[in-house]
């Protein structure tokens, strides 16, 4: 290889430094030109303002729109609400006097255990007298409609009660429903609106003596079952072991034998 080669070689621009750290600096480069966006985009906004060199968006409800202004009243006022709920502070001992009109439907004790519990917790949540006055009014209000529902719906079943005896000629005569009623139910008492006692009375008349239909006499029932079946299912060995079972058999011999005949049939007889 020639010198000339040589020393071209060697005559090589030495890289610049500046130029080096622009090229290798791009981020930063976009930090500030986006810092630089951001900073006019906020001067740009339309309710902003700067506060010793600080940028801050005012809330549209602190901005006058026809001034295109903060609105300086709306601003002192909501700092001035705020101090008030800052410097609130739970009383040593609440006021629990309810207004006039609910006195009746709510009537608290400090010394009672759940009302001590639940003027310590607004201790707690350091909740003033006036807040605690309108939580009172409250419940009161609350208590007061609760005792109003109670007494409408007390008056409504009184009315009921009064409506049917007199349809059915008399106390006596509610009371012999009532009895026959839960007899049918199997022992269990039947609730029913006065429409429907009244329907039941009308129903239990027509039946005269023959009394309630059993299975056997509603068209489509399933046909009981068979003593054959009745004594099969109680030759099986967890039979006596097996409530189910035996309320199965105890009610298909009922069903076969309504009057309480052929007692000698009957399971526990045998």
């Amino acid at each position: 290889m020639s010198e000339e080669a040589m020393v071209d070689l060697g005559a090589a621009e030495a890289p610049n430094p500046a130029a080096a750290d622009a090229v290798a600096t791009p981020t930063a480069a976009a930090a500030a030109a986006g810092d630089a966006a951001s900073a006019g985009a906020a001067a740009a906004s339309p309710r902003t303002i700067e506060v010793e060199g600080q940028q801050f968006e005012v809330p549209e409800q602190y901005w006058d729109a026809k001034a295109n202004a903060p609105n300086i009243g709306a601003l002192v006022k909501a700092n001035q609400d705020m101090r008030t709920k800052l410097a609130a502070r739970a009383p040593e001992a609440y006021d629990l006097t309810v207004p006039e009109e609910y006195k009746a439907a709510l009537n608290l004790d400090p010394k009672d255990t759940l009302v001590a519990e639940g003027l310590g917790i607004l201790k707690e949540g350091n909740v003033d007298q006036a807040t605690a006055s309108k939580l009172l009014a409250w419940m009161g209000k609350r208590e007061a409609a609760m005792a109003q529902a109670d007494a409408e719906a007390e008056a409504a079943a009184a009315a009921a009660k009064t409506k049917l005896v007199e349809t059915l000629g008399g106390e006596a005569q509610v009371a012999d429903l009532n009895k026959w009623l839960t007899a049918v139910a199997g022992g269990q008492p039947v609730r029913t609106t006065i429409e429907g006692a009244l329907a039941l009375a009308k129903w239990r008349a027509s039946l005269g003596e023959k009394g309630v239909p059993s299975a056997r006499d509603v068209p489509g029932a399933a046909a009981p079952l068979s003593q054959e079946q009745l004594r099969a299912i109680m030759a099986e060995p967890d039979y006596w072991s097996n409530p189910a079972k035996q309320k199965q058999v105890a009610e298909g011999y009922e069903r076969l034998f309504p009057s309480g005949g052929a007692d000698s049939l009957k399971p526990g007889v045998l």
